[in-house]
């Protein structure tokens, strides 16, 4: 596994675009990196590490989405079914995050 905390960000926008790591990944490192140092750092007064993650995992789902209907358009066969399923959860997860 890729240590993406020490990864620059043109690195780090390579390798989320190619699909190598996702948000969520990255989120999810940065987060134990910060539980990792923050007793002694303490640069942190408030974190909501579950509305970063379910913002990582909307990033997710819109990437796949996408990526998904570009394959359509580009005349290949899609998983329908998937679409539909990724599109489903997106579609909570914004309804969730517009209440919060």
């Amino acid at each position: 596994m890729i240590d993406v905390t020490s990864l620059s960000a043109y690195e780090l926008s390579q390798k989320l675009h190619s699909g190598e790591i996702s948000s969520v990944d990255l989120c999810t490192a940065y987060l134990d990196r910060i539980k990792k140092f923050e007793k002694d750092v303490q640069a942190w007064q408030f974190i909501d590490k579950k509305l970063l993650i379910e913002k990582a995992v909307y990033i997710l789902l819109k990437l796949k989405i996408h990526m998904i209907i570009q394959e359509h358009q580009e005349g290949r066969q899609v998983d329908q079914q998937l679409l539909l399923q990724l599109i489903w959860r997106l579609y909570l997860l914004v309804l969730k995050l517009e209440v919060q």
